[in-house]
This record gives structure tokens, sequence and C-alpha cells, in this order.
């Protein structure tokens, strides 16, 4: 995908500050093909990012039960853009407050259009965002052992790159504050539990129907025919 491109040319940019030349990459168990296209919008973002060979790029998250109970567990399964500890990282691009000490985490995204409803968010829309937060439940778990940063707050940036027309790129930082990891971390588990009953379901009609995101995101689902 276009995605799935830029971000492979900003991930060797941030492990060897390198700029790919168009081509074939071996990408996982896929190959991308990588255009000039890709190249340019991409590098656009550069400025937006740390310095290259610091902090971990493109790593499985800490696979941390989200929900263990007598039906069963669940594990957390995502992988990380890049993360690493603020202020030891030097760039002069941050939102941080004054003082802070602790991990950045940091996920390239690509949109079609940065204006409208489902445009670039702003940094207290961010700072909602559930992915990042989830993300950032289980980078400060007391599941990990010796974990420093335990109870603690996380820079969050999320790297802009417009995927149509203009060649535009937007950095947004936010701060998650601890209430609302804890927060997260709570409805984590409430859903790793409901995934963990439905997935001893043999039925659908044994699984709760969830009428709410029928039109979550701008019209009809494409399975409410059937559904």
């Amino acid at each position: 995908t276009f995605g799935s491109s830029v971000h492979l040319v900003c991930e060797i940019y941030l492990k060897t500050g390198n700029t790919i030349v168009p081509g074939s990459y071996e990408d996982g168990r896929d190959t991308l093909d990588i255009t000039q296209e890709h190249i340019d919008r991409a590098v656009q973002s550069f400025k937006h990012l740390p310095p290259p060979q610091t902090g971990k790029v493109e790593v499985f998250a800490p696979q941390i039960n989200i929900y263990e109970g007598p039906e069963g567990r669940i594990r957390f399964a995502g992988k990380l853009d890049w993360f690493g500890i603020y202020p030891e990282i030097n760039t002069d691009h941050h939102m941080a407050p004054d003082g802070f000490d602790g991990l950045w985490i940091l996920d390239h995204k690509t949109k079609s259009n940065f204006d409208g409803r489902y445009g670039v968010p702003t940094a207290e829309k961010l700072a909602q965002d559930a992915q990042g937060l989830s993300y950032a439940h289980v980078l400060t778990s007391p599941a990990i052992e010796d974990n420093p940063f335990v109870g603690t707050d996380v820079l969050f940036t999320h790297n802009y790159i417009q995927s149509r027309s203009a060649l535009r790129t937007q950095r947004v930082d936010t701060l998650f504050r601890r209430d609302a990891i804890v927060q997260q971390r709570k409805i984590d588990r409430d859903i790793g539990q409901a995934m963990v009953l439905a997935a001893r379901e043999t039925s659908p009609e044994g699984v709760e129907a969830n009428t709410s995101y029928c039109r979550r995101f701008g019209g009809i689902c494409p399975a409410a025919e059937f559904c």
C-alpha cells in the first residue's frame, strides 16, 4: 500500500540516516515497490523526525497480558514505528513541557487530505488516540520487569504525510497523562475480556451486537445488508 511504502522510507532513514532510491524492497513477508513519489513525500517529513540511529525503530511492543481470567487470556500485539527516551535524544522539534523526562513514541500516518472532518487532528484530539494510549499503557506497564516508566506521562507524536496532491507534512505532539493511560488500561482490559468471551462462542447470535458503529465512519457499514 501507499502508506506501507512511505513508512518504509521513513523507517530506513531512522535506522541508517540514508534516503533510499526507487526499487523493490523486502519488508517482512512483503515486497514493496518504492517509487520516487513515495520517497519525495516521505523526505518532506524527515524534518519532523528524531535524529537517525536513535531510539528503536519498527519493534514489536512487549506481549503483556491485556486480560487474564477464568475464561482465558489475551496478549497485546502491536508494532511501534519508533520510540525512545526524551530528552536524551537531542532534537529541536518537540512540544514537551519543560523538565519532561520519559518515554517518547512516534507513529507515521498517511492521509489523502489534511483538511476536513478526517484531517490532521489537534494536539488535544490526539491526546485521546486509543492506539497511542494503548502503546503507552504497554510500555509503562508494571508487568514489564524493572520498568522505570511505570506511572509516568508519555510524549506521543504523529508524523503526518499527505498521500495525494500537494507534498504536505505535519507533525502533531501531545502528552499522554498517567491518568489517561490508566483509564486506557482499563478499557483495553474490558475489550480483551470481551474478545476472549467472543472467541469461545460457536454462534454469532451468542455475541452481543454493537450497533453504535454502523455509521461511525461517515457512511453506512458495507456489511449492514446482511449483518
